[in-house]
C-alpha cells in the first residue's frame, strides 16, 4: 500500500497527517517549533537514570 505520489516510504507503511477543524471549520494555527541540534559523545550523561521499584507502575 502507497499513499498517492509517495513512493520513497516502505511498503505498508502509511502515514498521513491533516489539519483537523473546529466545528466552525477553521483550521488551527500552525505552531512555532524551537529545536536545536546537539552532538555528544556516546559518553555524555546528564544524570542518573529514573527507574521504578519493580512491580510499582
Amino acid at each position: 500500500s502507497y499513499l498517492n505520489n509517495d513512493w520513497a516510504r516502505d511498503w505498508g507503511a502509511i502515514e498521513k497527517y491533516e489539519l483537523r477543524t473546529d466545528s466552525q471549520g477553521n483550521a488551527p494555527v500552525p505552531a512555532e517549533i524551537d529545536y536545536e541540534d546537539v552532538t555528544r559523545s556516546g559518553l555524555w550523561k546528564d544524570s542518573e537514570m529514573k527507574i521504578r521499584p519493580e512491580g510499582e507502575e
